[in-house]
């Protein structure tokens, strides 16, 4: 462009033509070889054109120019429009500078003006240019007081109106751009700009400050973009770092993916938003979203909405969306520490994993809160089924109200306040199915306790009272557990049995220690359990020989001292059965214990012997005769 504009400088040389030949040469055939002569003899091989016209008063038209560069540069036409007042200050003052009509396949030329040259405004017409990866068509230029620091800036500064078919940047086409701009060395301000990207229309207006470019009233309109690869792609990698702040900016039904989050027909609205800091490090932002869905991990969210206030403090939280069938609002106040809710409400929420992605969303670590409190948690006909990991669970009509509720203090999960009552029309774990279950629990200051659980069962119940205190280092804690007529067999895989085991217990348990590290617990553990098992069915394989015995169990006493845990040796009685359960280990020293089964059958000629521990299983088969 610099180049181009020693055009401006012929201007001189055509002065003096209308200096030497006067006024009437002008109007002559003589004009353009005369004019020609006189160029070729002050710029031999520099400056060539083809024809050249006087328009009154002061305007020079050239048609055909070459200009002497490698390659040559040539313009369908240029004119010049002259202010003589500038001789009087010895001076070729130049009004504009118009080019019309040219191809610049290698760039821009070089070019200083001449100190004795003053330039008031240039412009291009219908220029194609190409240069370091930038590819222009179509362009039109107007720029006023022109300005270059040096001959290697290509574009002087200066006020800009641009409007361009078409800009190709490292593969990506920018269409229709139209920029209205007052460019300096520093504090630059774009008035104006638009464009079409990737079939997106994109407008808005920027300021330059010594941070950067500050976004002002930007808004993208049905942008397609995955944000998560184009953060890796080499022109936002140079644009990027030279923008600071987004003051206001608005996408609008756009399909958006970022950090794993596809969006559909998302409207975002960003004001005041410094991107050199975090989310956490805003001074006053603020974004709004909406969107028709959310696409996350296998897992859609419709009709998604938010509100956030960004401050040092943290951030202000108020959202919605539905969500398996059903609705979530939470509002609340968030940190990059803590997460604290005034409301949680989950309603209608239908959750059935039946395939191993269905499960991705709980499998993500949580974040490093050192707080979460709740103040208000309701939660209304929750469904939760779970079928790809065995056991198999469900819970169906799940209500909760919580109040006041804190999660995580000082980093430790726990229930460290608060007070929370949960129902279950229906609820099962392992083919355990209980009806209309209550679970009622409050917490004050670190001190937990469950003060009521009651769970019916097809032919019976399970009720439970415990106490725990999270604030001590040796957390004491106290258990009560009454069950009637509770399944076992669904149970039994929380044991190593080496044999099948069905039945119905009757169960009362009392137990307390303390559970401040596992040697503690191990050390401390005291207790009564008293057990019955009804009904029941033992499954015996030895040498490829299948048993199925049929069983009571009554009063079978088990005792916990200090963490010493003995089994009173108890008969099991059943048809043709001789058999006793006993045992005893230390929690200190569990691969010491030892639980022990032996049965004698009087139909058979066989005796098994049973033993297990924590570790391992054996099943010992011996012949009845030589038993001692």
């Amino acid at each position: 462009m610099r180049k181009i504009l020693a055009i401006g400088v012929a201007g001189i040389a055509l002065l003096l033509i209308l200096v030497l030949a006067g006024f009437g040469i002008m109007h002559t055939r003589y004009f353009t070889p005369s004019a020609q002569w006189i160029v070729q003899q002050l710029w031999p091989e520099t400056l060539r054109f083809a024809k050249i016209e006087y328009l009154y008063p002061f305007k020079l038209r050239l048609s055909g120019v070459q200009i002497a560069s490698e390659p040559t540069i040539e313009l369908q036409q240029m004119d010049l429009w002259l202010n003589p007042y500038g001789l009087l200050e010895q001076q070729l003052e130049i009004d504009s500078v118009l080019i019309d009509g040219a191809n610049l396949a290698h760039g821009l030329p070089n070019f200083t003006l001449p100190e004795s040259v003053h330039l008031n405004q240039l412009a291009l017409h219908n220029i194609d240019w190409a240069d370091q990866g930038i590819i222009a068509r179509g362009v039109s230029l107007q720029i006023k007081q022109p300005v270059w620091d040096s001959p290697q800036q290509q574009l002087p500064y200066g006020k800009i109106q641009l409007a361009a078919d078409q800009i190709t940047i490292d593969g990506e086409a920018f269409n229709q751009v139209l920029v209205d701009a007052n460019y300096q060395a520093q504090d630059s301000t774009v008035y104006g700009f638009s464009f079409n990207w990737r079939n997106s229309p994109i407008s808005g207006q920027a300021e330059q400050y010594p941070q950067g470019w500050s976004l002002i009233n930007v808004t993208l309109s049905r942008l397609n973009l995955n944000l998560d690869e184009w953060r890796h792609h080499s022109l936002w990698q140079t644009i990027a770092p030279s923008i600071y702040h987004i003051n206001s900016l608005d996408l609008l039904n756009s399909q958006l993916t970022l950090n794993g989050v596809a969006w559909e027909n998302l409207n975002l609205s960003v004001e005041d938003y410094d991107l050199r800091h975090s989310l956490w490090q805003q001074q006053q932002a603020y974004l709004s979203l909406n969107a028709d869905s959310a696409q996350w991990l296998a897992t859609q969210w419709v009709e998604p909405s938010a509100e956030l206030t960004l401050t040092p403090q943290g951030i202000e939280l108020d959202g919605h969306s539905q969500v398996w069938q059903g609705d979530v609002q939470v509002k609340g106040h968030i940190t990059e520490t803590s997460l604290n809710l005034a409301q949680l409400t989950i309603t209608g929420v239908k959750w059935i994993a039946e395939q191993p992605q269905d499960l991705l969303p709980f499998s993500q670590p949580l974040p490093a809160w050192q707080n979460l409190q709740i103040e208000h948690l309701d939660i209304n006909n929750l469904q939760m089924i779970q079928t790809v990991n065995r056991p198999f669970w469900q819970a169906s009509g799940l209500n909760a109200d919580g109040k006041n509720l804190q999660w995580v203090k000082e980093s430790q999960w726990g229930f460290w306040q608060g007070q929370l009552s949960v129902t279950a029309n229906s609820a099962s774990y392992a083919g355990v199915l209980s009806t209309q279950g209550v679970l009622n629990m409050r917490s004050e200051q670190g001190v937990w306790q469950l003060t009521r659980a009651f769970l019916p069962l097809e032919r019976g119940y399970v009720e439970a009272h415990a106490k725990w205190d999270l604030t001590s280092l040796s957390a004491p804690w106290q258990l009560s557990l009454d069950a009637d007529s509770l399944p076992i067999g669904p149970l039994q895989s929380w044991f190593k049995l080496p044999f099948g085991l069905e039945a119905l217990a009757d169960i009362s348990l009392t137990a307390q220690g303390i559970a401040g590290d596992r040697t503690m617990l191990a050390h401390s553990l005291d207790g009564q359990l008293q057990l019955n098992l009804r009904q029941g069915l033992l499954s015996l394989r030895s040498d490829n020989t299948l048993i199925i015995q049929p069983f009571e169990l009554d009063d079978l006493a088990v005792s916990a001292d200090r963490g010493r845990i003995t089994i009173t040796p108890t008969p099991l009685r059943g048809p043709n059965l001789n058999a006793q359960l006993g045992g005893s280990t230390d929690l200190l020293e569990p691969e010491q214990g030892q639980w022990q089964l032996t049965i004698q059958q009087a139909w058979a000629d066989q005796c098994l012997g049973l033993s297990w521990d924590f570790q391992q299983a054996e099943l010992v088969s011996q012949d009845c005769r030589s038993a001692p």
